[in-house]
């Protein structure tokens, strides 16, 4: 009985250790998804890699018949 219950504590205690480690990966991987989902990090792709370009003025063009 006492070997059970020595054997049920360290369970738990290496059960603890490893919820900390999953909780400080799951921080680490909300911190990235935060990150990588910022409006600048969006921003700065769509200029660099997409190449697209800010609108700075508003053209109009009507076709007449």
């Amino acid at each position: 009985m006492r070997w059970q219950i020595s054997q049920e504590y360290e369970n738990n205690a290496f059960l603890k250790v490893a919820n900390n480690k999953l909780m400080e990966i799951n921080f680490n991987l909300q911190t990235e998804y935060y990150h990588q989902s910022s409006p600048a990090k969006v921003e700065r792709h769509a200029k660099e890699i997409l190449e697209m370009v800010e609108i700075t003025r508003l053209t109009n063009i009507n076709y007449e018949k």
